[in-house]
């Protein structure tokens, strides 16, 4: 009975999948001739093929007595295909005289390679979808009998048994290397998100625009490192906008690159005015786009870029820039780990400036606090005051130096609990009470004190502060001397030091301001001889973590001992350096009178 062929089988895209499944080609392959060698020699033919069969040809991986040039070809058109008819009816093709057989007369293969008898068996896949045939050819007409038949149909169950063997391991391959394509996405998603976690991390530590570049230029994997990391935040000028550079390296690009945001030419520019990100892979590209720019990419050593937008409430709020020393085009995953590490950079950014806004705020409030110190006749004056080098760098520390309508001169130095906006703010309610409260009255610096104190009560200021008043008066008996009376709330002691260099620490103090108004308080009062010195100052001076007060407290009276007949000025600038170095976590003020007239004989 005649097979009725399948329409579309060679077509069919399972059984072509499973074909290319199996790697196999137009080419020789070791195993395949051996199957043909085997089948033509012991069914006792000229020819045997293993050929398999796709749309549009056949080809013979397998072969045995091919002549040039299909012995190296392999393959042929389906026009000289009898192996497709395997396919398409899916059964044996066994013909005993091919010029006789009204399935194949009409084949090419009959005039042009001279097939005459054919036998062609099955290869299937393991679903059994036939791949192509197992087929042992003669020249002359032959009757195939049962034992050829049955030998050559064990031939093609191990010819196809090995199919089936490629076929698995392909799938075996294919899904190794999906494998290690979702492990190295897998990693690289965990790297990814380790590196912005850092990010994240990092950059909330970073205070300033150069410490997040820094801390950028840290986070960046290795295996693609820029060469060097920009951070550009842009500014007006005018009505134009430009990009600020911190510590740009080549200052004379400027120009060039980083001006004029709305009409400039430079890749910079570009990205912060399109708000897109801006890659170049080489210089070539980019010289493309910016001609005039090219020269400095090359004369600075660098080869590739990628501009990203740092994104901002109301748009891009400036611009982050690598650079390579290579040619490197980010990948769609780099760029997408790009893209978010801008963005923290962005927020980053923010937060800095809006903190460089406090700070620059709170150091005007605080300077706009700092007396300017009056000139009183016969008196030397000198002040200092340096912030904390933490937080907003501004604090409750003040320094106050006033005349009195009588002529006394009045000096304070105080500290309100705290150094951040709210302190600085106390600081200026208490600073303001107690300099009018002297100024109405001239009394004594215990009385001034205290109608402090209850003032502070009295408005509901909840307000803990230390407070030094000092009143200095010409003494009537002794023309050159001054008579120095002082009170004390809570605050480390003033030191006197004397002409001849001796220093005393002005022992006594009482409770602080905004605890109990109604305690009592005192003065104590000693001369200031022309040749001495008075010097007020702030426990930021003098406190340092595990070190006792006192000991504090007798280096600095040691030090300004070694300080007689400095200048005012060298004294404060020496003290402050020498005992709290370049940095300090807390606030520090300082002032000092020096009663310079000549001195006096001793009778």
């Amino acid at each position: 009975m005649t097979e009725r062929p399948k329409p579309g089988a060679l077509r069919d895209a399972t059984r072509l999948a499973a074909l290319d499944a199996t790697g196999l080609d137009a080419r020789a392959d070791a195993t395949f001739d051996r199957f043909a060698a085997l089948a033509s020699s012991a069914i006792g033919t000229p020819l045997a093929l293993v050929s398999l069969v796709d749309a549009r040809r056949q080809f013979f991986p397998g072969q045995a007595g091919l002549v040039q040039p299909l012995c190296d070809e392999r393959q042929t058109p389906l026009s000289h295909s009898f192996c497709q008819q395997v396919i398409t009816t899916g059964a044996p093709l066994i013909v005993t005289d091919a010029r006789q057989d009204a399935r194949v007369a009409g084949n090419a293969a009959v005039a042009d390679l001279g097939v005459i008898a054919y036998a062609g068996l099955p290869l299937t896949d393991s679903d059994g979808r036939i791949l192509g045939a197992l087929a042992v050819i003669d020249h002359q007409p032959r009757d195939w009998n049962a034992a050829e038949l049955k030998l050559l149909n064990g031939l093609a169950d191990a010819c196809a048994a090995e199919l089936r063997l490629r076929i698995v391991a392909d799938q075996v391959g294919r899904r190794l290397a999906e494998q290690q394509r979702l492990a190295a996405e897998t990693a690289d998603v965990l790297a990814s998100t380790e590196l912005l976690l850092r990010a994240s991390e990092d950059l909330s530590a970073a205070t300033t625009v150069d410490g997040i570049t820094a801390a950028v230029t840290r986070l960046l994997d290795s295996a693609v490192a820029p060469a060097y990391v920009s951070l550009g935040i842009t500014y007006a000028d005018g009505a134009r906008r430009h990009i600020r550079v911190a510590n740009v390296q080549h200052p004379e690009w400027e120009a060039a690159w980083l001006h004029d945001v709305d009409t400039g030419g430079s890749p910079m520019l570009r990205c912060v005015r399109d708000n897109t990100p801006v890659y170049y892979a080489g210089v070539a590209a980019l010289a493309a786009d910016f001609p005039d720019l090219a020269g400095h990419v090359v004369d600075a050593g660098r080869q590739s870029l990628a501009c990203l937008p740092l994104p901002g409430p109301a748009g891009p709020i400036g611009v982050i820039a690598f650079w390579w020393d290579r040619s490197h085009a980010p990948d769609a995953a780099e760029q997408m780990t790009l893209a978010a590490l801008a963005g923290y950079t962005g927020l980053a950014v923010q937060r800095v400036l809006l903190l460089q806004d406090r700070i620059d705020a709170a150091l005007a409030l605080q300077q706009a606090m700092l007396t300017d110190l009056p000139d009183p006749a016969g008196l030397a004056l000198a002040a200092r005051y340096h912030a904390a080098h933490a937080g907003d760098r501004v604090g409750g520390d003040w320094y106050d130096a006033f005349h009195t309508a009588t002529g006394a001169t009045i000096l304070v130095i105080g500290d309100v609990t705290g150094h951040d906006i709210t302190a600085a703010g106390q600081m200026g309610q208490i600073r303001a009470t107690l300099r009018a409260l002297a100024h109405d009255r001239d009394e004594a610096p215990d009385q001034i004190l205290t109608r402090t104190d209850r003032t502070i009560a009295d408005l509901g200021l909840d307000i803990l502060a230390s407070a030094v008043v000092v009143r200095l008066s010409p003494a009537p008996d002794r023309p050159g001397t001054y008579e120095l009376s002082w009170s004390a709330a809570g605050h480390p002691p003033p030191l006197l030091q004397h002409p001849d260099g001796r220093v005393e620490v002005l022992t006594g103090s009482d409770m602080l301001l905004g605890i109990n108004p109604s305690r009592p308080r005192r003065s104590q009062s000693v001369a200031l001889p022309p040749g001495a010195t008075v010097l007020l100052y702030t426990d930021g001076l003098v406190e340092v973590r595990g070190v006792d007060l006192r000991e504090r407290i007798a280096d600095l009276r040691d030090l300004v001992a070694d300080l007689h007949h400095r200048p005012l000025d060298c004294l404060l600038d020496t003290v402050v350096e020498t005992l709290t170095g370049r940095t300090h976590s807390d606030d520090v003020a300082v002032i000092a009178c020096r009663n310079p007239g000549p001195v006096q004989p001793v009778p």
